[in-house]
């Protein structure tokens, strides 16, 4: 059995054992994508002849020593939700492609932050006017119109 040791100053390595021979490659292409203040998507490829039944995935904050792992296997799917984030912190992945043989070396760490929640909708409306305020003077009325029975 692999062990794995992850600290906040390297991130993940092997512990000093060597995968077996037939084990897969660490995945290539790690990517962060569809970044939230709460919850992001990590997503990868594995070299087009290696046999993966599942993944693993290390998560941890930048500075602090605590780490959250998810392993799936039975599954090609090559992508995986991680939520329950803060916002405005940053965090660093690492990915292992798991085979019938072993588990591969961890891929290369992946830096990412997650936006403030108010920066997220700030971008979200830049270039827009924000809804009326009765700051605006406007103001408004629901007029319900309907068959009047008599």
């Amino acid at each position: 059995m692999r062990r794995w040791i992850c600290t906040s100053q390297r991130g993940c390595s092997d512990s000093g054992a060597s995968p077996p021979p037939d084990s897969p490659s660490a995945p290539v292409n790690v990517t962060v994508r569809h970044l939230k203040a709460n919850s992001a998507v990590v997503s990868w490829d594995v070299l087009e002849d290696e046999v993966v039944i599942g993944f693993a995935i290390s998560q941890q904050k930048k500075d602090v020593r605590m780490l959250r792992f998810i392993q799936e296997v039975n599954t090609t799917t090559r992508s995986c939700a991680l939520w329950d984030l803060e916002e405005d912190t940053e965090y660093i992945v690492h990915v292992q492609a798991i085979s019938i043989q072993g588990q591969s070396p961890a891929s290369e760490p992946v830096l990412f932050k997650t936006p403030r929640e108010a920066e997220k909708m700030t971008s979200k409306n830049k270039g827009r006017p924000g809804p009326p305020s009765a700051r605006d003077g406007v103001w408004g009325a629901v007029v319900w119109a309907g068959a009047v029975h008599g």
